[in-house]
């Protein structure tokens, strides 16, 4: 699905007061990786992370003091995605895989056209 890519997210008190605090929602981008897209929001403390528009993956919560700049980064793998905050470790999830009888069916489907 994808190849080895890194995002990283600076986020700003000046740009943007109140980031990961509770009430405040934001999101931070949608970025085309491989032939899929991963979207980047926080909403309050939790950093969430969505897969082609309508799968969550990740919905991880930070504690992040609103006076300091924070840096959030996604790793992402053939078969996962990891997310650091602060260069820390918050999470991982291995992307989805399509159902190999779905797939059989939509190709003799497709060879029957």
């Amino acid at each position: 699905m994808l190849g080895t890519n890194v995002i990283n997210i600076w986020v700003i008190p000046r740009e943007h007061p109140r980031a990961l605090q509770q009430g405040q929602n934001i999101d931070w981008g949608d970025y085309l990786v491989g032939g899929d897209y991963l979207s980047i929001a926080s909403k309050g403390p939790n950093i969430c992370v969505i897969l082609n528009g309508d799968q969550e993956l990740l919905n991880i919560r930070v504690d992040a003091n609103p006076n300091l700049e924070h840096l959030i980064t996604l790793c992402c793998s053939e078969e996962s995605v990891t997310l650091l905050f602060d260069t820390f470790e918050y999470g991982k999830c291995e992307f989805p895989k399509f159902d190999e009888g779905y797939i059989d069916v939509y190709s003799e489907a497709l060879a029957e056209l």
